[in-house]
């Protein structure tokens, strides 16, 4: 569990453990950790003390783990890392735009790799220039502008796609293993639009275990897939089809190099 309450959690985990309800073992970092400009209600650290201070509090409050975003500086990151192997924790999340390529900010001592689209970083013959239309996508949300930054965004896509190397992705893979890096693809984000994933709406959340789906979570998820819907129809199944199988290939290949995957949907619940 990342970003759910700690207090939520921990009542969760009394309950599981008293038998009150049937559920899993709960892992949890608390409330994620981002730099000035965050987008999200996440926990802001401006500088490497303040970063210290947020990592002994969580792990006073019983975290497993350390989860980071992308708006951390090289400096607030490195006080995370050490901060969190004192107690020892681990830190996982998504790799800092300030490193620009994620390989960086994994030998500084991330323990996994969030998302396919840092992956097509690092399987791309032209890596540094997909890492800095990233990087500058990312700058252009951070200050409003959501236009250019999905544009730029899509542009980086197509260039890591097209520049996908399968030898440089298994490198990738053996890299990853290496350092005992997990992987986390996510890949429903790339094939929720991608047939045979287009069904009625009602069909697919007609699945019974979504009875376990706190009510605001499964309406956000619903805006989502009904947002999908009308981005796909819109733009044409075949590029879309294209896409969901090149990341698979992303994938298939780093795994082929050894690395580790992690399944996991970005889905908070």
């Amino acid at each position: 569990s990342t970003s759910m309450p700690l207090a939520d959690v921990h009542r969760l985990r009394r309950r599981i453990h008293a038998g009150e309800v049937t559920g899993p073992r709960i892992l949890t970092s608390g409330p994620l950790i981002d730099g000035p400009g965050s987008l999200h209600d996440y926990l802001v650290v401006t500088s490497p003390q303040q970063a210290v201070t947020v990592v002994d509090s969580l792990h006073r409050e019983g975290v497993d783990f350390i989860k980071v975003y992308e708006l951390l500086s090289r400096e607030a990151f490195a006080a995370i890392v050490a901060a969190a192997r004192y107690h020892g924790l681990a830190v996982v999340g998504h790799t800092p735009v300030a490193f620009g390529d994620p390989g960086e900010a994994l030998d500084a001592g991330m323990r996994s790799l969030e998302h396919s689209e840092k992956l097509r970083i690092l399987c791309s013959s032209r890596r540094a220039d997909v890492a800095a239309m990233i990087r500058r996508s990312e700058d252009l949300w951070a200050v409003g502008d959501s236009t250019t930054a999905r544009q730029v965004w899509e542009e980086s896509t197509e260039m890591s796609l097209l520049s996908y190397d399968a030898s440089t992705c298994e490198a990738a893979g053996r890299a990853l293993a290496r350092g005992g890096i997990w992987f986390t693809p996510t890949l429903t984000l790339d094939l929720r639009s991608a047939p045979p994933v287009l069904e009625a709406e009602e069909t697919v959340f007609r699945d019974p275990s979504f009875r376990y789906i706190p009510r605001p979570t499964l309406e956000g998820w619903r805006r989502r897939y009904r947002s999908a819907v009308i981005d796909t129809i819109a733009g044409g199944y075949a590029p879309i089809r294209e896409q969901a199988q090149r990341v698979l290939a992303l994938v298939g290949a780093v795994h082929r190099g050894g690395a580790a995957i992690l399944a996991g949907t970005d889905g908070s619940a």
